[in-house]
């Protein structure tokens, strides 16, 4: 019996050593002393268990192979719009609350009306969320208003005669698998599903609009080559719950076959600009979000341009149609933009989170023959993303 309380003691005792030399280690690396970490004074900074904690990857992947031996299917976080849940195909999603919308559509209502005024088409473009009506099963007691927002925002614009594509209506048209049309551990479409939206867009805009469009640019198997690089990203929402949850994605690089010549001149947050030339990869993609194969937390997703922002500008030099689109967006115009720039002979982007200035002089001095609008059903929690003619 003594021997026991020895081998007890010294297992506390370990124990204790165990939790002084992972202190330690988070001391070291956020540069608190013992002192300062006493006295409580780290509360409300996250460098100390968050940028600072060494291992971080490798714990918070642990406590996903937990959850996952759990069947843990709602993972929450102290921002409950963080929180991740797991859909019946072992997808990772994300909630979006419920919003009125009225002021939104009101806003496109009047944005649409004045670009008539100025002779320039309109186009809405309703991208999916990844919560796909008539699919996508979520946990008991969650709640997702992501379609409903939508369905009230495109209503008004219909009341009032705007023109929309709605690629959730396009999905269900043509009985698309469901499965694949987004990343698993991403709130992002793939590749391939942004191409078939610009695919669908652009088969609208021959058949409305007039526009020539060679037929091999909008034909995925015939005229584009697609590189897959597989167990190779890992999501907004994989990154939140480590690559032991429900694994780690393929990403698939599309890129035409077909001759190209382009110009990109983007404009950053910060005012400086970045100037890209060549052919399409040369041009559009953002080189190292694409050769960082090793590191499966590289947001590949945003190879094309490089991310989001207040303003990107592409030239087509080998178009000469005179066409030219101008598109405020959220990320999912990423891929989608890349692939529309085939056909038009300028195409621009403008990110009215980071956009700075008037939409409607901007207009006026650039002429576009058409605006898109393309949104993800996220965005309605953002009103600036809709005050175009006010910003």
């Amino acid at each position: 019996m003594e021997n026991r309380s020895y081998h007890v003691a010294a297992i506390i005792c370990l124990f204790i050593l165990f939790l002084v030399a992972v202190g330690s280690n988070y001391l070291l690396w956020s540069q608190f002393t013992w002192k300062e970490a006493s006295s409580f004074s780290w509360v409300g900074q996250d460098v100390l268990f968050d940028d600072a904690l060494w291992g971080k990857r490798q714990l918070i992947s642990l406590n996903g192979g937990w959850h996952h031996l759990l069947h843990t299917a709602v993972i929450r976080d102290a921002d409950v719009n963080q929180m991740v849940v797991k859909t019946q195909d072992e997808s990772l999603t994300s909630i979006v609350w419920q919003y009125d919308t009225t002021e939104q559509a009101e806003n496109v209502v009047a944005f649409q009306q004045w670009l008539q005024e100025q002779g320039i088409d309109f186009y809405y473009i309703q991208a999916p969320y990844k919560i796909l009506p008539g699919y996508t099963q979520i946990p008991t007691g969650i709640t997702d208003y992501s379609n409903a927002n939508a369905d009230g925002f495109l209503s008004v614009l219909a009341d009032y005669g705007v023109n929309y594509l709605d690629l959730r209506a396009e999905i269900q048209k043509e009985n698309k698998d469901r499965k694949g049309l987004f990343y698993r551990t991403d709130h992002h479409w793939q590749t391939k599903t942004a191409f078939w939206a610009y695919s669908r867009f652009g088969q609208l805009l021959a058949a409305q609009y007039g526009w020539e469009i060679p037929e091999n640019a909008l034909n995925l198997e015939e005229a584009y080559s697609v590189t897959s690089y597989s167990h190779s990203f890992l999501g907004s929402q994989g990154k939140r719950v480590g690559r032991l949850y429900v694994g780690v994605d393929q990403y698939d690089y599309i890129e035409p076959n077909f001759d190209t010549d382009f110009s990109v001149e983007i404009r950053k947050a910060d005012g400086t600009m970045r100037v890209q030339s060549g052919d399409f990869t040369e041009a559009l993609v953002y080189a190292p979000l694409l050769d960082a194969t090793d590191d499966v937390e590289t947001n590949k997703y945003a190879c094309y341009f490089g991310g989001d922002y207040p303003e990107v500008k592409i030239q087509n030099h080998l178009v000469t149609n005179g066409r030219k689109i101008l598109i405020l967006k959220d990320s999912f115009a990423l891929p989608f933009t890349a692939f529309l720039a085939n056909i038009s002979e300028e195409t621009r982007m403008i990110d009215l989170r980071y956009f700075e200035g008037s939409v409607a002089d901007y207009i006026k001095t650039y002429e576009p023959d058409m605006v898109l609008m393309l949104y993800n059903p996220s965005s309605f929690g953002s009103k600036k993303m809709f005050q175009v003619l006010g910003s």
